[in-house]
């Protein structure tokens, strides 16, 4: 078992990272749609206590999200959108989607982000409305979390900056 190093503090072999969480996506029998049928998947996840019903639309905005909030973080892409689905390539978009899922799922950081979180746990119709949405103004990561050693300089200049207008006055 190799060790994996995540965010330079724990240490986890690959079993205690694939325990973290254990994601499958089923395809649902029945597809939906008046004019366009669409493959509706069932998406369990373990670590999040969930079972939702999504589209593949969901998993693209969910995606778009994550690009957005972590411009600078490998983000697994996608299997691709196609029109006239066989049976063959829904099944092999479906592994393609738990793969992506499970590796969301288990990154230290990715996992406890609210889009995430969101995306395993809410029912709602249109969910990708929802998450546009609800997310549209969230920033990336460095914007809205900076670098702790910026902040603590940033507070010795500006104590620097008030002690100098004390000893001034």
């Amino acid at each position: 078992m190799n060790p994996v190093q995540l965010g330079g503090e724990v240490t986890l072999s690959y079993t205690q990272l694939i325990s973290l969480d254990v994601v499958t996506v089923d395809v649902l029998p029945e597809k939906k749609g008046v004019l366009m049928k669409h493959t509706e998947y069932l998406v369990k996840s373990k670590s999040f206590n969930s079972s939702v019903q999504r589209r593949y639309t969901h998993f693209e905005v969910l995606y778009e999200l994550l690009i957005a909030r972590f411009p600078y973080r490998m983000i697994p892409r996608l299997p691709p959108k196609k029109i006239g689905m066989t049976d063959h390539f829904i099944n092999q978009r479906r592994k393609s989607l738990t793969r992506f899922l499970n590796i969301i799922s288990r990154h230290p950081v990715l996992r406890r982000d609210p889009v995430t979180q969101f995306f395993f746990t809410t029912e709602v119709h249109d969910l990708h409305i929802h998450m546009k949405e609800k997310f549209k103004n969230v920033l990336d990561e460095f914007v809205t979390n900076p670098d702790k050693s910026t902040i603590e300089s940033d507070k010795a200049a500006q104590v620097k900056k008030l002690s100098a207008k004390i000893k001034g006055v």
